[in-house]
């Protein structure tokens, strides 16, 4: 019983670090994010779950900001008005 929480502790933590390495994280906070998770996996890995950064394809049109054309400044979300100059943004 033992050997299998290691075993599952060492492939999180590989899994991991690989992720987060194609995720964009440097070399050593990947590292700390696979440590983490060897040595605390049932804590770790749902926080890197939770936390890590979005791959470009996972990034849906209605997260990136956008543009009021009456004031011309970048607001997030989707509102009726925009959160700046207050004027109707959608029909």
């Amino acid at each position: 019983m033992e050997l299998l929480g290691i075993l599952i502790s060492i492939i999180s933590a590989i899994w991991v670090y690989k992720d987060a390495k194609r995720r964009g994280k440097v070399g050593s906070s990947a590292f700390w994010w696979a440590f983490g998770t060897f040595l605390i996996w049932i804590i770790f890995l749902p926080l890197w779950l939770i936390e890590r950064p979005k791959l470009p394809h996972e990034i849906s049109s209605n997260d990136l900001p956008k543009l009021c054309p009456h004031c011309g400044k970048y607001y997030d979300g989707n509102p009726f008005y925009c959160p700046y100059c207050g004027k109707k943004l959608r029909l």
